[in-house]
């Protein structure tokens, strides 16, 4: 089966599903937000690690993260930023999500210096399920993407 068929026979499954389980569901399953991922190629190790990143509105939503008693904590506790970190506590990814179209800013800093970064343009793809979810039986929902941080 082709991917694509796959992929949108899957998602009307989990919508009629989400959808027939309760008002509760609807919103999880019928409103679906775009998410992005900033990657690195390779883990950043260092403390601590500034994450920054500007939204198209001008927003800029940013992270703090320093080794506290052999764990890695991040400031403010709640955000938009969620930071992957491996094992050892090197930086892979960070996610905003969720995210509107347009140009994202990135900039990460370990111990004050610059350590990578860029600006990218996000232009989601739409995808449509014909599914009972939505006006008029379809949900356009805008598709998570991963750009890779120059270093």
């Amino acid at each position: 089966m082709n991917p694509r068929r796959f992929f949108s026979v899957l998602v009307l499954v989990l919508a009629w599903t989400g959808c027939s389980s309760g008002s509760d569901m609807d919103e999880w399953v019928c409103s679906c937000q775009a998410s992005l991922t900033f990657a690195l190629p390779r883990p950043l190790a260092g403390v601590p690690i500034e994450i920054a990143v500007q939204e198209p509105g001008g927003n800029v939503e940013s992270l703090a993260c320093q080794a506290n008693g052999g764990a890695l904590a991040c400031l403010p506790l709640s955000s938009r930023l969620v930071p992957n970190f491996d094992a050892s506590g090197a930086l892979q990814s960070v996610t905003l999500d969720p995210a509107d179209q347009g140009s994202y800013t990135v900039e990460l800093r370990v111990d004050g210096a610059a350590m990578g970064g860029g600006t990218f343009d996000y232009a989601p793809s739409t995808m449509t399920d014909y599914g009972p979810c939505g006006a008029e039986g379809t949900t356009t929902c805008l598709t998570p993407q991963t750009f890779a941080i120059v270093p």
